[in-house]
């Protein structure tokens, strides 16, 4: 027999009318939904075309390049190639099927396209199936406008960069809406494989986990947190094996733990503070400001909002910690993307049940409007058409200079022209900051073995230690994009 579940408004899921029981929308409410929806797919696509000029996704992408490829991608403090993805590997899995292509540039706009149905196809789940418990439910035109505000709200580095923790939030979304909206035995096995998964994305991400367990145990009993603490183990341990099995271990547990262990705090706490204020206002300030202040309705055990609110709380230690090291940013505080897809149809489903449902539909468009607004104008300079000219050079450079030129910035580029994975600056960078050393002549076994030409991007800042590799003699000049550092074919020697 299928456990039963908790008691509260997921469980009348079933037995409610569907979205779109209010009727047919009315020609303004369709005017406000194609407004808004219009909205957030211009923010969606500038965010496509802004993709490949971001230097991190090259770096970022590489590791998925290697991955599907058979080459090592997590190194040992003695030997691999040095990068800086120490994330967990199943965002190289999703991320791989963008690299199966020759050109870089068409590998990045691949891989946006998977990091924008990632952040997307969750959302647009939650507002379109939860929630729909009595004096909640919404209508099909009602939710849309709710996943438009979502995007429109999102933030800019979630659609904009690679990064791992937009796929442990979107394994984290999918879990609390298996335990929402299908409260069985089947949708709490579901929601622990989610849990397992986001562990798998980034090794951080362990509040999700704990608010599904905290939540269980809240609205359900002990017993059950107790049981679905037995599934994450259950998979826990299958994930596991297969980590050991594709990666071995001292890679893994070098890149994952120990390397992340020393990683310095922030030297100047309050300049980040402060140079993160507005993000820290909207994703930490507000969502606590309106837990407080709804705290009757939310803290308790039949409120919809419960799980998501247990999911921000429940982020933060870990986010925190996270964001105050040494180049730590606002994506890894997860909670705000936790909670904010569930709070803005679950608001819009109050601000109707409270006003003239008439009055939705425009404050809904307008709000997603602004938000885009907001967005775009906190851009320096928004791209409307993909660029993808850097790229170009960067794969005439690597088909003429064939296992001779290394990228520092740009590992892609030449694992796609040369099949193999060089080391990239950035992880110079990161072992020199978690206080390890850099052995020259063990760096030169992850450098191209008959490399004669560097080609650094000119727009973006290095960590000055690729030029250290330099012989004597060298020059520079200009390409494009690019500067092209080279010195005779001989000259390493």
């Amino acid at each position: 027999m299928a456990d039963p579940g908790p008691t509260g408004p997921a469980d009348s899921a079933p037995g409610l009318p569907s979205p779109g029981a209010d009727g047919p929308p009315t020609p303004l409410t369709r005017i406000c939904l194609a407004l808004a929806l219009i909205a957030a797919f211009a923010w969606l696509w500038v965010s496509w075309c802004d993709f490949p000029t971001e230097l991190w996704n090259e770096v970022r992408l590489a590791p998925a390049a290697a991955f599907f490829r058979g080459l090592p991608v997590y190194p040992t403090a003695t030997s691999g190639t040095i990068n800086t993805w120490a994330y967990g590997p199943l965002p190289l899995v999703f991320l791989g099927p963008a690299t199966w292509v020759s050109s870089t540039g068409l590998a990045l706009q691949l891989a946006s396209v998977i990091v924008l149905l990632t952040v997307a196809l969750p959302i647009v789940a939650i507002c379109w199936f939860w929630p729909r418990s009595a004096g909640l439910d919404l209508s099909r035109p009602e939710r849309l406008l709710a996943a438009a505000i979502v995007l429109g709200a999102w933030p800019r580095l979630g659609l904009q960069n690679i990064q791992a923790d937009s796929f442990a939030v979107a394994f984290g979304l999918l879990g609390s809406l298996a335990l929402l909206f299908h409260p069985t035995k089947a949708g709490r096995w579901i929601a622990a494989a989610c849990a397992v998964a986001a562990l798998a994305c980034k090794q951080t991400a362990v509040g999700i986990a704990a608010s599904q367990l905290l939540w269980l145990g809240l609205t359900g009993s002990p017993r059950e947190a107790l049981r679905h603490a037995g599934r994450c183990a259950v998979l826990g341990v299958l994930l596991l094996a297969w980590i050991v099995t594709s990666f071995g271990w001292e890679g893994p547990w070098f890149t994952m733990v120990s390397l992340p262990s020393h990683y310095p705090w922030d030297p100047e706490p309050g300049k980040r503070l402060v140079h993160f204020t507005q993000a820290l206002f909207v994703q930490l300030a507000l969502p606590a400001a309106i837990l407080f202040a709804a705290r009757r309705a939310i803290w308790r055990r039949d409120s919809p909002l419960l799980l998501p609110s247990l999911a921000w709380l429940c982020a933060l230690p870990t986010g925190l910690a996270a964001f105050m090291k040494q180049g730590g940013s606002m994506n890894s505080i997860e909670g705000f993307c936790l909670w904010f897809p569930f709070a803005v149809p679950a608001g819009l489903a109050w601000a109707k049940s409270r006003s003239r449902p008439t009055l939705v539909a425009p404050l809904a468009a307008a709000t997603a409007i602004l938000f885009v607004a907001l967005q775009l104008g906190s851009m320096p300079n928004p791209v409307w058409r993909p660029t993808l000219e850097r790229q170009k050079q960067a794969d005439f450079l690597a088909t003429n200079f064939p296992h001779a030129v290394w990228f520092p910035w740009n590992p892609l580029v030449t694992l796609l022209h040369d099949g193999r994975y060089y080391h990239d600056e950035d992880g110079f960078y990161v072992r020199l900051a978690a206080g390890l050393p850099l052995n020259v002549a063990e760096l030169r076994t992850g450098l191209p073995p008959a490399m004669h030409v560097v080609a650094l991007p000119r727009a973006g800042s290095g960590w000055s230690i690729a030029p250290k590799l330099f012989p004597a003699g060298f020059q520079s000049t200009e390409f494009g994009a690019w500067t092209v550092f080279s010195w005779p074919p001989d000259g390493n020697k």
